[in-house]
């Protein structure tokens, strides 16, 4: 769907990652070759990142020498940009006698060879293939070409982390990377408007209303808790969105899924809160870092099951799906009716602060989550939004939340 957008560099594209390409190798006879075609452009980008995430995968099963299985060809000579680079991986090196039959091939079909094994004509395919230190040639290539894997499935995504900047000020309309990359300035457009209208949001009450910010001691600690697990909850939700895209085979799926297995587990946990945690700070805090713990748990698990799960049936899979989300889901719907609970019974008037704090903190986490995942992969947002779980554990420890007595909460209002 955001391909079809034209949002091409937030696009989760699981077909153009190391774990496929050691798929497609593994599966591919001794002579196999496979074939991948991308637009051209000048310096080149896709294809670029194509045969370095051949390149990957080539020594990932065992190939010492990846730059004898690749061949690099072009349609045509590029007047602008919108030719097309086929990139050519075989399964063992190429032989002179191969190299020979692309040579003759391209020819008749007039496409020009970017790069064949043992060529000697300058490009940026044989500056990546044969470069000693390839770190050195990713840093200093104008354009993010790194192999991604299924974790940062952001094929498209080329700007360079040093460059973003510059690209959000400079990128011109008439070039093919704003037209790749469009999305990315909106995406940090949103995170800066979300913190903006927050601001206003939460400066209007007192403003307006005259309904200051609570001046009690340890007051904001308390309100942190609750933009601990607001923006936790929406980043553990978000990159497990993105995580089982893969397994579930479409974006609206993982969304269905996720979110309903999420929204319900986390209803039910919020219900049972009232028995299981009876508004005890110490219980609190022993869910706050089991949950901590359990997306820890799920973000080194979920990996190997989906890329292990992919061929089952899809009922097979919602059900898997629903069994890993669903305690984790269960013990985050107990902090925030809990902490609301601790809240009431000794800063009443902050309650309301408490839900503003809440779903402000959820709305700045969403888009937070997709930049945490473009730059630093799912596995890390997820470990982040149990981190978070850990700073409510902080903030319930050394706010007013602790300070209340079991025996208080048990008592009618």
């Amino acid at each position: 769907a955001s391909t079809a957008a034209g949002a091409f560099a937030l696009s989760e594209n699981n077909l153009y990652t190391t774990n496929a390409f050691v798929d497609y190798l593994s599966d591919l006879t001794n002579d196999g070759v496979m074939a991948f075609t991308r637009w051209g452009f000048n310096p080149p980008r896709e294809s670029l990142r194509l045969v370095s995430l051949a390149y990957a995968a080539l020594k990932q099963i065992g190939q010492s020498d990846p730059a004898r299985n690749i061949a690099v060809l072009r349609d045509k000579q590029q007047e602008h940009w919108g030719a097309q680079d086929t990139v050519l991986v075989a399964r063992k090196p190429f032989s002179l006698a191969d190299v020979d039959r692309i040579r003759t091939a391209a020819a008749i079909g007039k496409m020009q060879t970017l790069y064949l094994p043992e060529t000697s004509v300058e490009s940026p395919f044989r500056d990546l293939l044969m470069a000693h230190d390839l770190n050195r040639f990713y840093d200093s290539y104008p354009f993010n070409v790194r192999p991604v894997s299924d974790d940062r499935p952001f094929f498209f995504y080329t700007v360079q982390p040093g460059d973003l900047w510059r690209f959000v000020l400079h990128a011109s309309r008439e070039t093919e990377d704003y037209k790749i990359n469009s999305a990315v300035p909106v995406l940090f457009a949103i995170v800066l408007i979300s913190i903006v209208a927050t601001l206003i949001i939460l400066a209007l009450p007192p403003v307006l209303l005259k309904h200051e910010l609570p001046r009690g001691e340890g007051s904001m600690r308390a309100l942190l808790f609750f933009l601990f697990i607001g923006a936790g909850y929406i980043l553990i939700q978000v990159a497990l969105i993105q995580k089982f895209v893969l397994f579930l085979g479409h974006p609206t799926d993982a969304l269905t899924v996720i979110i309903f297995s999420m929204l319900l587990s986390s209803g039910i946990g919020s219900f049972a809160s009232k028995r299981l945690v009876r508004g005890q700070t110490e219980r609190l805090k022993r869910v706050l870092l089991l949950i901590t713990a359990a997306v820890i748990v799920l973000s080194a698990i979920v990996t190997p099951v989906v890329e292990s799960g992919v061929a089952l049936a899809f009922p097979v899979k919602v059900l898997i799906s629903v069994a890993m989300i669903a305690p984790v889901g269960f013990a985050m719907g107990m902090p925030f009716p809990t902490g609301l609970g601790l809240l009431e019974k000794i800063m009443p008037a902050s309650v309301r602060w408490a839900w503003a704090v809440n779903a402000a903190s959820s709305v700045m986490g969403s888009a937070a989550a997709i930049c945490l995942a473009i730059y630093f992969g799912l596995q890390f947002t997820l470990v982040v939004g149990g981190l978070l779980y850990a700073g409510a554990w902080l903030s319930a420890t050394y706010s007013p939340l602790s300070r209340t007595r079991p025996a208080e909460l048990l008592t009618p209002a």
